[in-house]
């Protein structure tokens, strides 16, 4: 059983609303920059599936998973979710409801308790997974699976550690969106870890959360260290980009980081993003 299947389980054995408290609790946090960086990664991410037909969004089931392919739907391409847990489907349905998007014209895959690897799910014109990777167990199982699926375009994101936002995160013991007294310290100890991954060689920042009783891995990426994943896995690299430029605690910031991203050239702010995600192409057999 991979981690997309244990996740989806545990979220399945807890009460039905939990799978939307912990979407709503993100997508219209009352922080505005937690708010932001969700919805950002989006937004960003939107223009680059326009051109195809059918997207398949492949989530593990939990948090904001999903949302992409709800909004695609809403835009009036065919969509397939899929999802290891009946209740994120659930929570997934309300959020188009609540959206005036018809949870109808979804097809909602469940994957159940089985890996994802071995789902029998038809090839799609663009595939995205937004932040699973990180959590994947078998790396390289996952990306091939995205690649045996995807025809044209595959769009992957992922945490990446040379954003202040994600200092402050992996600094642990404090709010990254709100200043506190220890948040100095959060972003030292962050950038420390950075830097000793870098200095050591490592892809990543690699730490181990709980989520609501289910310890997981989580994974800080250098986007450089992905490439050759990437590659060996069948793709293509067409474009990096940052899903959001997130600045921590100001509130203010919001804007500045819009306009940085909106106006300096990918290839100075893609490996600076609170998150980045590759566009991919397929290399055929």
């Amino acid at each position: 059983m991979d981690y997309v299947s244990q996740f989806g389980a545990h979220v399945d054995s807890e009460p039905a609303n939990m799978a939307w408290d912990r979407l709503a609790s993100r997508w219209w946090s009352d922080r505005p920059i937690h708010r932001f960086s969700h919805r950002q990664k989006i937004q960003n991410i939107l223009p680059l599936i326009k051109d195809y037909d059918h997207v398949m969004d492949v989530t593990r089931g939990a948090s904001v998973d999903g949302i992409l392919g709800v909004v695609a739907a809403g835009q009036g391409k065919r969509v397939t979710i899929v999802s290891p847990s009946n209740n994120h489907i659930a929570a997934l349905r309300r959020f188009a409801g609540e959206n005036g998007i018809d949870p109808s014209v979804i097809e909602f895959v469940h994957t159940g308790n089985g890996p994802l690897e071995s789902l029998d799910v038809k090839r799609a014109d663009c595939v995205t997974a937004l932040h699973i990777l990180e959590h994947a167990t078998h790396p390289r199982s996952f990306l091939s699976f995205l690649r045996d699926r995807t025809s044209n375009r595959c769009i992957l994101a992922v945490p990446t550690c040379a954003n202040p936002t994600a200092w402050v995160r992996m600094g642990g013991d404090t709010d990254p969106y709100v200043f506190t007294a220890g948040s100095l310290q959060a972003a030292a100890r962050g950038i420390r870890r950075t830097a000793t991954a870098k200095i050591r060689g490592r892809a990543a920042v690699t730490e181990f959360v709980n989520e609501y009783g289910t310890t997981t891995v989580h994974r800080w990426f250098f986007p450089s260290a992905l490439f050759a994943e990437l590659e060996w896995s069948g793709f293509h690299i067409e474009q990096m980009r940052p899903d959001s430029l997130a600045i921590p605690w100001l509130n203010r910031s919001i804007q500045l980081s819009q306009i940085l991203q909106d106006h300096l050239p990918d290839v100075l702010t893609s490996g600076l993003g609170f998150g980045t995600h590759f566009v991919l192409r397929p290399v055929p057999a």
